[in-house]
């Protein structure tokens, strides 16, 4: 399959690049946090790296935030089709989606299979503003976590 070669070739440690990335961004804007020492390899029915946000110490909310980049496949989604697309989920304990980007989501744009196509969406993960607008979000849910 194109997830399993193109994973394991060029996307398995730009992946976990991305998320230490994000990691050290957030912890710029709030050196507070209880952040996680690394990144985890979650790859199971998908390709994902990820990571969890608790509460500080001091806070009265008790919610943890999961972080997670994902390589997804057409196939697990939709059935069939060979194409594939990389998503940011932000969720809450519990499942409540906090936020995240998935571009060409619900779109005939979603799926890819061209490697330069590819290329050019997983390059969007990699730019410094997705890292300092996503570490600012991150930050302002963790101040704020649900009730």
């Amino acid at each position: 399959m194109l997830a399993d070669t193109l994973y394991e070739t060029t996307y398995r440690n730009r992946m976990r690049d991305v998320m230490m990335e994000l990691r050290e961004a957030i912890e710029a804007y709030a050196p507070d946090l209880d952040l996680p020492p690394k990144v985890e390899d979650m790859s199971g029915d998908d390709y994902e790296w990820a990571f969890w946000l608790k509460p500080t110490a001091d806070s009265p909310r008790e919610h943890t935030l999961y972080v997670g980049f994902h390589l997804h496949e057409q196939a697990a989604f939709e059935g069939e089709g060979d194409g594939i697309t990389f998503a940011m989920d932000l969720n809450w304990d519990g499942g409540l989606i906090a936020g995240g980007m998935a571009p060409g989501n619900y779109t005939d744009a979603c799926w890819l299979t061209d490697p330069a196509e590819i290329e050019d969406r997983f390059q969007l993960f990699e730019t410094p503003q997705f890292f300092d607008e996503t570490a600012r979000f991150v930050v302002g849910l963790m101040e704020n976590p649900p009730e």
